[in-house]
Formats: structure tokens, C-alpha cells, sequence
């Protein structure tokens, strides 16, 4: 499946039954192509299709506890006040992230089971919850407008908002069709005060260009369109996947610290 080349970055964002990764050079400054699958990367894995070892490893795992807390009230001395907020279980482990230029601490509680399973293919991996290399790319997007960013998955939604150019939301949606998946993104457009007309909307992940469900969209925000690779920094330009939205998350790992 890849060739274990010892100077290579390999970036990986796994979802419940699905992955996708790609293979980088380190200074960036080639181009590479990204691949997803329709199955468990564990059992590629235990086939040895999938090397572990690669002069970096950034690895995307699907969360769905977590919270933001404002980074000038943020004190990690507090972890044990904040915790309870995420109902986390023994069985799961607590982490934080900054993310300064979105102006709040991220705490996020993984499974220990998969955290387990993760580390003992790439013991060397930086593992981060799906929202942190998302919410990085959407401060590559120049905000002329209010925002909202809609990237989709096989089993979720995950959508950020950005109001007078600051963040503003962001929030992950479990959809069985598409007509529940526009209410949440309608919904949380209402909910924090974004007005449709007035709205730029950009669509990433399991989403076609020209396809009836992104017409759908655009009959409620006309201004939604594609995420556009090549009105983004040069990193995505060398990228030459077939569906670029598709990998837009996933190459956005590359952001991460």
C-alpha cells in the first residue's frame, strides 16, 4: 500500500469504518496524493499493509467529547474543574490543545481502546481529535464575510462559524439524509445570529461539486460553494487527490503543531 520510506511524513485520519492518509515529503514542496478506503484500518494493519515507520506521523481520530474553554481563563491547574464537563469515563483519557489564533484551549477525551490500538502501530504518532487540523485549515480561508464551514463524513457533520471575522462555533452532527444534515447547518447558522443572505458557506468532505445535494444547499445559502484548492496556500496546490474536498481534513493535518 505505501512504500516505508524512512524521509516521508504520513498523515492518517481514521473514522469509525473508513480511513484516508497521505504520504509527504518533509519540506512539502513536492506534489503527493491522498487515498481513502472503505474499511477498518486496524485490519489492514494487522496485514501489514500500512508501515508505521516514517520520520512523522500525524494521526486524525474521530472525538465526540470535547469542549472549548476561552484561552485567557484557561489555566491547566484547572484541568480537574474543567473535566466534568466532558463526562468522561475510566476508560478514557483526557487531553488538551491550544489553538491561539482561534482564541480558546480544546479539551477532548479519547477511548482508551483505540488510543491502544493506535499506539501500537505508530508509537510515535501526534494524535489529534478531527476538529483541530479542521478549525487550522479554516483560518487558512479569508473571511470577507460571515463563514460557515461544513465538512462531511460518512457519519457526521462537523461545522464552524465565524462571525465579524472571529470564531465563533464549532460542533460535530450525527445526520441520517441529506435534509437533516441542511437543518443542522441552518440551525446553527440561526443559533449564533449568521443570516443566510449575508453568509458564505464552504463545503468540504463527502460532498460532490454539482450535485444535487450541494444544489439543495445552495437553494438556502446562495453564496455555498466547494472548498477551492487553488485559493489555498501552496501546500494544497501540490495535492492531486481525484475529490480534493474529500481530503481537505485530512490534509490539513499538516497544520498541526
Amino acid at each position: 500500500m505505501l512504500n516505508n520510506e524512512l524521509r516521508n511524513e504520513l498523515l492518517i485520519e481514521i473514522g469509525s469504518n473508513n480511513y484516508s492518509y497521505a504520504l509527504l515529503n518533509p519540506n512539502h514542496d513536492e506534489e503527493f496524493k491522498a487515498y481513502h478506503t472503505e474499511k477498518l484500518i486496524f485490519n489492514d494493519l494487522e496485514k501489514d499493509l500500512l508501515p508505521a515507520s516514517f520520520v512523522r506521523t500525524k494521526i486524525s481520530l474521530g472525538c465526540k467529547k470535547f469542549t472549548f474553554i476561552p484561552i485567557e481563563i484557561f489555566n491547566s491547574a484547572d484541568l480537574g474543574i474543567y473535566s466534568p464537563y466532558l463526562q468522561a469515563t475510566s476508560n478514557e483519557t483526557i487531553f488538551t490543545s491550544d489553538l491561539p489564533n482561534l482564541g480558546f484551549t480544546a479539551l477532548y477525551a479519547f477511548e482508551n481502546i483505540i488510543l491502544d490500538k493506535v499506539g501500537k502501530y505508530f508509537p510515535q504518532a501526534q494524535i489529534y481529535p478531527q476538529f483541530v487540523p479542521f478549525l487550522l485549515a479554516t483560518t487558512q480561508i479569508n473571511h470577507q464575510k460571515d463563514q460557515l464551514f461544513a465538512n462531511f463524513k460518512s457519519d457526521y457533520l462537523e461545522i464552524a462559524l465565524f462571525k465579524n471575522d472571529k470564531f465563533q462555533f464549532y460542533n460535530r452532527f450525527e445526520f441520517e439524509n441529506e435534509d437533516e444534515a441542511i437543518y443542522f447547518i441552518l440551525l446553527a447558522a440561526q443559533q449564533n445570529g449568521l443570516y443566510k443572505e449575508n453568509l458564505d458557506a464552504t463545503l468540504s468532505g463527502q460532498i460532490k461539486n454539482e450535485s444535487n445535494f450541494l444544489q439543495k444547499i445552495k437553494a438556502h445559502i446562495p453564496n455555498a460553494a466547494m472548498v477551492n484548492q487553488q485559493k489555498l496556500s501552496a501546500f494544497y496546490q501540490n495535492s492531486h487527490p481525484t475529490d480534493f474536498s474529500n481530503y481537505f481534513s485530512l490534509l490539513s493535518l499538516h497544520l498541526c503543531a
